[in-house]
């Protein structure tokens, strides 16, 4: 089996394979990282559901909506946040490294238009994303 596959079975017992968007890297937070995590989750993180967004909800505008999979540590996502406050920015990674150290750059930065998440997108994409968007 490859690392960007899974294997699930249905009722019957046929085989699917299914395409993950990421091959995990595990890494541990740094204090810094866990610590932005902490306190930035509850105002810029989004935690997965079986539901749709609401992208005025989120943010709180009609803001036309920029999304990056695979951001890393975050700087150039934070960058972008931060020189187009006209746009709202939602940005998904797997690593969690990565999201702490992104999380403490828009804090750091000031950042209000930026979201995260840290989940597999092709299940955000699946059951979260509004078609059209």
């Amino acid at each position: 089996m490859s690392e960007v596959t899974t294997n699930e079975y249905t009722e019957d017992g046929k085989l699917i394979r299914k395409v993950r968007s990421f091959v995990r890297r595990e890494g541990r937070l740094t204090k810094g990282q866990e610590a932005a995590m902490e306190a930035c989750w509850p105002t810029m993180g989004i935690d997965y559901q079986e539901s749709l967004l609401d992208w005025e909800q989120v943010f709180g505008n009609n803001n036309p909506v920029v999304l990056e999979i695979g951001f890393g540590m975050g700087a150039s996502l934070v960058e972008m946040a931060k020189n187009a406050p006209e746009k709202n920015f939602i940005g998904i990674e797997v690593h969690s490294p990565g999201v702490g150290a992104c999380l403490s750059s828009a804090r750091d930065a000031g950042i209000t238009n930026l979201r995260v998440m840290c989940h597999d997108a092709v299940e955000v994409f699946a059951n979260m994303i509004p078609e059209g968007s």
